[in-house]
């Protein structure tokens, strides 16, 4: 597994976001994709070209909120979170989709207890 994060680093790097997603849908069983595989995924829909879709932004979110619940309470898990608020609003601002906010919300105040001085997350929950 350590050969094929190597392998994922240097195509994230590449900005080869749509070789990643592939990658990682195809090759990497899902007992092995942890939080933070979950986040790169997520990660590589919302910043590839043509991912800046409704839908691709839809899927993003939804696999940054599963990162976080399997990794909350992590660094891992926070960047999850980080990423799935930002999204969320990105999404509610250029799509005019309604977004869970009590949510969002919800998991801010859980994690803010545990990383109370994690800039990223207070200036993510500061868009709303």
């Amino acid at each position: 597994m350590k050969e094929k994060n190597v392998g994922l680093k240097k195509l994230f790097f590449e900005k080869k976001y749509n070789e990643l997603i592939f990658e990682i849908q195809t090759n990497i069983e899902k007992k092995h994709k942890n939080t933070a595989i979950q986040n790169l995924l997520g990660a590589c829909i919302a910043l590839r070209t043509d991912g800046k879709s409704k839908e691709d932004l839809i899927w993003a979110t939804k696999i940054f909120k599963e990162a976080y619940e399997s990794g909350n309470k992590t660094n891992d898990g926070l960047f999850a979170l980080v990423n799935f608020i930002n999204i969320s609003m990105d999404i509610k601002k250029n799509f005019d989709i309604e977004i869970n906010f009590r949510e969002i919300f919800n998991f801010f105040e859980k994690e803010i207890l545990f990383f109370p001085h994690n800039k990223k997350l207070i200036l993510a929950i500061l868009r709303f």
